[in-house]
C-alpha cells in the first residue's frame, strides 16, 4: 500500500539559503508542503514556481493576534500532519493557533541560552508541551536541551545544508586597498560582532604577536560590541586591527585572508562563516564552543583553542603563521570532512525523516 504523502505547513520568515534548499527538497521528496513566509522572502516565485502554496504573512512577534489568526484558519482548512517552525516567533503563534486542533509541532533550534522553564515567552515556544521535537542545529544544541530536563528522543540532531559551490570563488578583494600591505599575513573574522563573538579576546591575542610584523587582521560584520574600538586603541593596534564594518564582498575578503578565526566565548551554533572558510581553503582556529568543535578537527583540519584564552589563540595563530604544509594539510582534509557533514541530500532526508516520525 502506497504512504500518503505528510501535509506539512512550513511556517517561516526570510529564509536562508539551506532553508530553502530544504524546502524545494522536501517537496520533491513527495511532501505535501505549504509555505507560510514573509512578504520580504525575496525567492517566492521560485518556491510557487515547484509547486508550493505560499502565503504571505509578517509575523511581528511570539503573539501577534492578526498572524495567530491567519494560521489558525489555515490549519482549520487544511488537513496537515504536522507544522514545523523555524523561528520563536513564528513556532508561538503556531502553537496558539492551533489550539485544539489535532497537529504535530516541530521547532528549530539553532543557539544555546535564552529558554527558562521560569520564562513564560519559553513556555509559549520551545518548552511548550505540546512541541512534539526540537530539530538541534548540533550536538551542542542537543545538550543544552538536555540539560533543560528535555528527553533526548525528542532532540533530533540535523545539521544544515550546504553546497560547496554556493561559496567558492576565484575572486580576491585587493586588501591593498584597505591599508593592508601586500606581503601581510591576514587573519580574518567573520561575525555579527557582539560580546559573545570574542572579537576582543581576537585582539588580546593580536596584541601579543608584535613581533611578527606583517600580521594584520581584519573582521568584516557590524560592531554592536561596546567598547571593542577602545580596546583596539588601548592595544595600540588601530594600523593592524582593522574592523572594516558591513561588506558585500565577504567572501571575496574571505578568500583574500591566509586564516580565518571564530574566538566565541559562549552560545555558538554552527556558524556559516567557519562552513564558507572550510570550502574556500582558508584554514581555520577556532574556539571550543558550541557546535564549532564538532566542524572543526583539532589538529586534524583546524585548530580548537579554549575559550577566553588570549594566549591559547596567540600561540594557535603563531603556529599556522609559521606552518604554510600544516596549513595546506588542514584545507585539504577540512573540505571533505564539511562536504559530508553538511551534505545538502543528507539534511533533506534526516529532515523527511524528522517531519514524519511519531514522536
Amino acid at each position: 500500500m502506497k504512504e500518503r504523502p505528510l501535509k506539512l505547513l512550513f511556517v517561516t520568515c526570510v529564509s536562508d539559503r539551506c532553508e530553502i534548499e530544504l524546502i524545494l527538497g522536501l517537496k520533491q521528496s513527495g511532501i505535501d508542503l505549504h509555505l507560510v513566509c514573509d512578504p520580504r522572502e525575496s525567492r517566492q516565485s521560485e518556491l510557487r514556481a515547484a509547486g508550493i502554496p505560499v502565503t504571505e504573512l509578517h509575523i511581528k512577534h511570539r503573539f501577534h493576534l492578526p498572524s495567530i489568526l491567519a494560521l489558525r484558519k489555515l490549519l482549520k482548512d487544511n488537513s496537515f500532519d504536522t507544522a514545523y517552525a523555524t523561528a520563536n516567533k513564528g513556532l508561538s503563534c503556531t502553537l496558539l493557533a492551533s489550539t485544539g486542533i489535532p497537529i504535530k509541532i516541530v521547532a528549530y533550534r539553532g543557539t544555546m541560552g535564552h529558554l527558562s522553564h521560569w520564562d513564560p515567552s519559553s513556555r509559549f515556544a520551545h518548552l511548550h508541551p505540546r512541541v512534539s521535537a526540537i530539530v538541534c542545529n548540533c550536538r551542542a544544541v542537543q545538550r543544552y536541551l538536555l540539560g533543560l530536563g528535555l528527553p533526548e528522543e525528542k532532540l533530533p540532531v540535523v545539521y544544515k545544508g550546504h553546497r560547496p559551490e554556493w561559496y567558492t570563488t576565484n575572486s580576491k578583494t585587493d586588501l591593498t586597498t584597505l591599508g593592508i600591505p601586500k606581503n601581510a599575513f591576514v587573519v580574518g573574522c567573520i561575525a555579527n560582532i557582539r560580546p559573545v563573538k570574542g572579537v576582543d579576546v581576537l585582539a588580546q591575542a593580536v596584541s601579543k604577536l608584535r613581533d611578527l610584523k606583517n600580521l594584520h587582521t581584519v573582521v568584516v560584520g557590524e560592531n554592536r560590541h561596546k567598547g571593542l574600538t577602545e580596546l583596539i586603541q588601548e592595544l595600540d593596534l588601530e594600523d593592524r586591527f582593522h574592523l572594516l564594518g558591513y561588506r558585500s564582498d565577504v567572501r571575496e575578503i574571505l578568500n583574500s585572508c591566509n586564516l580565518s578565526v571564530m574566538s566565541s566565548v559562549e552560545r555558538e551554533g554552527v556558524p556559516r562563516a567557519i562552513i564558507e572558510s572550510r570550502f574556500l581553503g582558508v584554514p581555520v582556529i577556532v574556539s571550543e564552543v558550541g557546535g564549532l568543535p564538532e566542524i572543526v578537527q583539532n589538529d586534524v583540519d583546524g585548530l580548537v583553542v579554549p575559550p577566553k584564552d588570549a594566549q591559547a589563540l596567540a600561540y594557535a595563530i603563531r603556529e599556522l603563521y609559521a606552518d604554510k604544509s600544516k596549513r595546506e594539510t588542514f584545507c585539504a582534509l577540512a573540505s571533505q570532512y564539511t562536504q559530508e557533514l553538511v551534505d545538502t541530500n543528507t539534511y533533506i532526508s534526516k529532515m523527511k525523516d524528522v517531519l514524519r516520525a511519531g514522536y
